[in-house]
């Protein structure tokens, strides 16, 4: 059982890694010690799916892209002004409609308070530190292979 769920969670992380900017994510795991010091943020993200009445394109749209949108991207980065915070990284969530940010808070500002702040902005849903996680797994035999097809 404990494999499957090591399995399934290794499935999540790469699906993530996979759907994700890399010239965004690449900054992620660029300091050990700043890691305390970032903040997961999220914000209703309108312009996923949304509908684009009277184009002429809008048959011609492509679906499943992606990626954050123009407007997504502006108001990460006014989060960031607003709340003096340095940016990171930003993906879409499409199934729920948010858009993840990841904030580096700076030296100058205590987290608490920043946290506290964006907790009262009217733009954010939702906002928690960042947490790393190691994985704990039973170790496999060097003669035992295993094969995932």
């Amino acid at each position: 059982m404990k494999l499957v769920r090591l399995n399934l969670f290794i499935c999540l992380i790469g699906l993530l890694s996979a759907c994700a900017s890399t010239s965004d994510l690449s900054r992620l795991g660029d300091s050990t010690t700043a890691e305390e010091r970032r903040l997961l943020v999220t914000f209703t993200d309108r312009s996923i799916d949304r509908a684009l009445p009277a184009n002429s394109l809008d048959g011609y749209r492509l679906r499943g892209h992606y990626g954050n949108s123009g407007w997504s991207e502006h108001i990460a980065q006014e989060l960031a002004e607003r709340h003096h915070l340095q940016f990171v990284a930003q993906w879409p969530v499409t199934t729920l409609g948010v858009s993840c940010v990841v904030y580096e808070v700076p030296d100058s500002l205590p987290v608490q308070q920043a946290i506290t702040e964006l907790q009262q902005d009217s733009d954010v849903s939702s906002v928690q530190q960042m947490h790393s996680f190691q994985v704990l797994g039973k170790q496999v035999a060097p003669t035992q292979t295993y094969s995932d097809p």
